[in-house]
């Protein structure tokens, strides 16, 4: 699974911030549920893909930045057609 912050991971309270999801399964991929999350795990922001057994399934997001100075979790769960999950994530920073 990739998190990809194209724009880099610092960004002024309330920029637009570009996210990228990409998780792979050679034996497909169900779905995921991404989101941006407080370090507590608090969601700020998410939402779901269904991927229909897909090998590589994609999404991009564009999200405004926090309001507070911060570390913000940007992640992704994933399910594969068998069931299994695997997580994947990466961080932004708000000064």
């Amino acid at each position: 699974m990739v998190v990809e912050l194209p724009d880099g991971d610092v960004f002024d309270a309330g920029d637009e911030v570009k996210i990228i999801f990409i998780v792979r399964d050679p034996d497909g991929v169900d779905k995921f549920t991404w989101g941006i999350f407080l370090q507590n795990l608090t969601p700020l922001v998410g939402g779901d893909k269904f991927c229909g057994g897909a090998t590589e399934c994609k999404i991009e997001v564009e999200e405004n930045a926090p309001p507070l100075t911060g570390t913000y979790i940007v992640g992704a769960d994933a399910v594969d057609v068998h069931g299994n999950a695997a997580r994947g994530t990466s961080a932004i920073y708000v000064p």
